[in-house]
């Protein structure tokens, strides 16, 4: 083996090392097992708040309103951006 050649091999380990530990360290933030038993145990807790987030819903003069709001803002604003 040439002293290039022996560089190369010495490297490419040292990157294969380095790749090595930084898989491990990915491991501790992303490990899919420990979020999955989590939600497991907690499937009934996490369904529930879910559902209750659904639960509202505005009525028809609720919604006409918040779109009128919304238009008339809107429109104040673009006669503000034109002059």
């Amino acid at each position: 083996m040439t002293d290039l050649e022996l560089e190369q091999s010495v490297l490419i380990e040292k990157l294969k090392l380095e790749n090595d530990e930084l898989k491990e360290k990915l491991k501790k933030y992303s490990n899919p097992d420990r979020n999955k038993k989590y939600y497991q145990i907690h499937k009934d807790e996490l369904k529930e708040r879910n559902y209750k987030k659904s639960d509202y819903k505005p009525t028809k003069e609720q919604k006409k309103e918040y779109n009128k709001k919304y238009y008339e803002k809107k429109k104040l604003e673009n006669n503000i951006e034109i002059k």
